[in-house]
């Protein structure tokens, strides 16, 4: 019996591993195909390879993060993107994702101290604008989320950075 067929990124990313097994990029980059296809034991299996192989590799951190979340332990997400910041300080996707799992754990002034964060390093991003707009109308701050709504109107589309596949994954699997 076959399985379902591979989609051509994740034939070729299976190729590229299959070359160079310890590739943390390539396991890395597997693993984000599997999480946006909702093949989350897959997905973390291929992440933790690409941690344990590079563990100063803050992408494959914050894959596994986004992988953990996806699959419900907020804690070890938390942790996961917690190394993924401290390695990759200047990357907003981390601190974005960092302050969705916080606000999920109940972590209000964490979550919204990381979205800030991850605001200063994307000015522009208007998915982590709409984020942290979100969490102020949701703790009883409206001016301050229509004054990111109204940022994030006036800021360029073409300027932003494309960390909207995770962050609209982690919206579709967070409640406040």
């Amino acid at each position: 019996m076959q399985g379902k067929p591979l989609s051509i990124q994740e034939a070729t990313l299976h190729r590229a591993i299959s070359v160079d097994p310890g590739s943390a990029q390539a396991r890395r980059y597997l693993a984000h195909v599997l999480l946006l296809q909702d093949q989350l034991d897959e997905a973390a299996a291929s992440a933790k390879v690409a941690t344990n192989a590079r563990p100063d590799y803050a992408a494959a951190h914050f894959t596994l993060g986004a992988v953990y979340f996806s699959k419900g332990l907020k804690q070890f997400a938390k942790d996961e993107l917690q190394e993924a910041t401290r390695l990759g300080p200047d990357s907003p996707e981390p601190y974005s994702a960092l302050g969705i799992v916080l606000g999920a754990l109940g972590k209000p002034e964490e979550a919204t101290w990381s979205l800030k964060k991850a605001t200063e390093l994307a000015p522009y991003d208007a998915m982590i604008r709409a984020e942290l707009g979100r969490r102020y109308l949701n703790h009883g701050e409206p001016d301050k989320a229509a004054a990111e709504e109204a940022f994030r109107d006036w800021s360029d589309p073409k300027a932003a950075i494309t960390c909207q596949d995770y962050t609209l994954m982690f919206r579709s699997r967070v409640t406040y």
